[in-house]
């Protein structure tokens, strides 16, 4: 590969790096008027400004990088290492060989990644975030050939995340990212910054096990389905597979089942 005559074009390297032009409106009180993005009519604050990047920012800035991703979609996260030289924090020629990739690709149209963390270094891993999972297999099936020097995994083989399943009761609708910062808080040394939410699906109060599965029948309540890290998986077996969440100690269900002691 000659990456001394290799270009780029604008479109792509945005994508890459996740450089897309800024959408401020400061100056006008008409968001329609000098925004770059469309906007839409909301009920609760008049306008939603279709630029607005959703990003985890929940527990300060000095949190890993992979937190700042949305819990529903990390699991588009993939971790490449260096398998040879484990040490080697330098993954520029990553980044340049998927650039050559991108050249060849012919749906590179088609690709999207991550606002919050599109690609960053931690502890000596390079994790680049897509924003589906069409992306994330492209990113594992063009790391291929680096192989067996560098290693490429989705974020949750690279962290062997296990799967388990319990209910949130929503009085007031919140993102995923801020119910987990709540958890955090109320189960000290739980830790959710690598949780992955696969699904979330809303109970139906007509249907036969919304009574067992519902834990307050007076609001929504939503079934999880997540992929957690083993240390929030020995936390919660811990403490009689449950989790406190505001007034209620949720039930966690593992398909490994659970020990308590």
């Amino acid at each position: 590969m000659n990456d001394g005559n290799m270009k780029m074009p604008q479109d792509l390297q945005s994508k890459i790096f996740g450089l897309a032009g800024s959408c401020s409106s400061e100056g006008s009180s008409d968001p329609s008027a000098t925004s770059c993005c469309p906007v839409s009519r909301s009920l609760a604050n008049g306008y939603k400004d279709e630029c607005k990047i959703e990003c985890c920012d929940e527990g300060g800035s000095d949190r890993p990088p992979y937190t700042k991703v949305m819990p529903e979609d990390r699991r588009f996260g993939v971790v490449i290492v260096n398998e040879e030289c484990p040490d080697s924090c330098d993954f520029t020629c990553i980044l340049m060989f998927l650039a050559e990739a991108f050249h060849e690709a012919e749906d590179a149209e088609t690709l999207n990644f991550s606002e919050c963390t599109p690609a960053v270094v931690f502890d000596c891993s390079l994790l680049i975030v897509a924003a589906d999972s069409d992306t994330s297999d492209w990113i594992l099936k063009a790391a291929r050939p680096m192989s067996p020097t560098y290693s490429a995994n989705p974020f949750i083989k690279h962290f062997q995340l296990v799967r388990c399943t319990f209910v949130i009761p929503m009085i007031v609708e919140e993102p995923l990212c801020k119910v987990f910062y709540i958890i955090e808080k109320q189960n000290a040394g739980l830790n959710t910054g690598k949780w992955c939410v696969m699904k979330k699906a809303k109970l139906d109060p007509c249907s036969l096990d919304y009574p067992s599965k519902a834990i307050y029948q007076s609001g929504d309540n939503y079934e999880l389905v997540v992929y957690i890290c083993l240390d929030s998986k020995c936390y919660i077996e811990n403490h009689c597979a449950r989790i406190r969440y505001m007034l209620w100690n949720l039930p966690v269900e593992f398909i490994q089942g659970f020990k308590c002691s």
